[in-house]
């Protein structure tokens, strides 16, 4: 539903060779606040626009306004990678 779009930078969109969209999401390792778990959360895009996208996640409630999304560093990466934020 469009009600539940978010408006993301493009940056943060990976498309696979079969021209799925999804964005990595990051939430913080049990123990140690300096690493991260990463979450692969397929996404349809609506529009882009001037470095924006607007997004809605295929997982309902999956990523939100205060979600952290990997920006840059993100290609071949997986989700059972442990990352660190810079």
């Amino acid at each position: 539903a469009i009600d539940s779009a978010l408006v993301i930078n493009t940056l943060a969109v990976l498309q696979d060779t079969m021209n799925n969209n999804s964005v990595y999401k990051i939430s913080s390792t049990k123990g140690n606040e300096e690493l991260y778990e990463l979450e692969k959360i397929y996404v349809k895009v609506i529009k882009h626009y001037n470095g924006e996208s607007v997004i809605v996640s295929q997982k309902e409630n999956a990523i939100s306004n205060d979600t952290r999304l990997v920006l840059s560093g993100a290609k071949g990466i997986t989700e059972s990678d442990i990352v660190k934020v810079q």
